[in-house]
């Protein structure tokens, strides 16, 4: 496990002869991060945590998708990557933290809105976002470390496997796939996303309903933040959103699950798993789930739902 002294073994490599004063930044469950001044600027300084591969996280990925983030003017500057090493440093950025409240003022959602719509819109970046292949293989990797996910897995698979064939769910755009608010930065009128490594090519409404759900969403701010987004109120394109909340809850449940087996950090995830799992219930409970599903089976889709549509405001899809 990476540890402080392993933060200033770092920092003296990075910035020999420089006194570098390292700040740890709380908060994160995967990685341990540092903020690090020195005479030169201010920088974070990510320290990679341990299994990446069992939670399907690819560093070279991260590595790409921070750098393109960077490029479009929604992510912090990229200095250095060093993936067998363990560690990735960007520019500090700073902003303001953006809190739960403000994401549901309308301003805010305007502008998540266009932040979400110049990523999907950007160029391609390496991996893939598939949450229904996500929960089996972390099932698969818990079980096989002695941790069993309960009920709650073999209840909501086939739920799962209705909303796969309902959506139509298709990988078509870069995708951030970890909308918590903590990933948010207020920086002179723009905001910024950070912390890449779940990154990759997904189905756009899936990081609109990752979003939804971590900042629980009603269905009419699902249907305000549709419309931000495509620049059109779009039924079928918030009926989506409305059932994959369902799957991004699901996903982080049982990532949780497998957490339990390989982290190292000092933190609960067996109680952060129950939270997923009963936020994972709510999303399929209530009339707003039955009547979006009822809407994806019963209207036929003329074309994938997905990337703004040409013409719509923009142009032409943890930690």
């Amino acid at each position: 496990m990476a540890s402080a002294a392993d933060a200033g073994r770092i920092a003296a490599q990075l910035w020999p002869g420089a006194i570098v004063a390292l700040e740890e930044l709380r908060g994160g469950i995967t990685n341990l991060n540092y903020k690090a001044s020195g005479p030169d600027g201010t920088y974070v300084l990510r320290l990679f945590g341990q299994h990446a591969e069992l939670l399907a996280i690819d560093r070279v990925n991260e590595e790409a998708a921070t750098s393109t983030a960077a490029k479009l003017g929604i992510g912090a500057e990229l200095i250095t990557s060093a993936p067998d090493e363990g560690y990735l440093v960007t520019r500090f950025l700073p902003g303001q933290q953006v809190t739960p409240q403000q994401m549901h003022s309308p301003e805010m959602l305007t502008r998540v809105a266009e932040t979400l719509r110049t990523l999907h819109q950007g160029p391609a970046i390496p991996g893939t976002i598939d949450p229904f292949a996500a929960v089996d293989f972390y099932r698969q990797n818990a079980m096989a470390r002695g941790v069993d996910p309960g009920d709650n897995y073999s209840w909501a698979r086939p739920i799962a496997e209705q909303i796969k064939r309902t959506v139509d769910f298709t990988i078509i755009a870069p995708c951030h796939g970890d909308l918590l608010t903590a990933n948010f930065i207020d920086l002179d009128g723009r905001l910024h996303l950070v912390d890449w490594e779940y990154a990759g090519m997904s189905d756009p409404r899936f990081d609109l309903a990752n979003f939804s759900v971590n900042h629980g969403f009603s269905a009419e701010e699902d249907q305000e933040l549709v419309r931000l987004y495509y620049g059109a109120p779009d039924a079928r394109a918030a009926a989506a959103v409305r059932l994959l909340r369902f799957m991004s809850a699901f996903r982080e449940a049982m990532w949780s699950v497998l957490q339990q087996a390989i982290s190292e950090l000092d933190f609960d995830f067996g109680q952060y798993a129950a939270e997923q799992f009963a936020k994972m219930r709510a999303a399929a409970a209530g009339e707003a789930f039955r009547t979006a599903a009822e809407l994806l089976e019963t209207v036929p889709s003329a074309t994938v739902a997905g990337a703004p549509r040409t013409g719509s405001v923009g142009g032409g899809g943890r930690r």
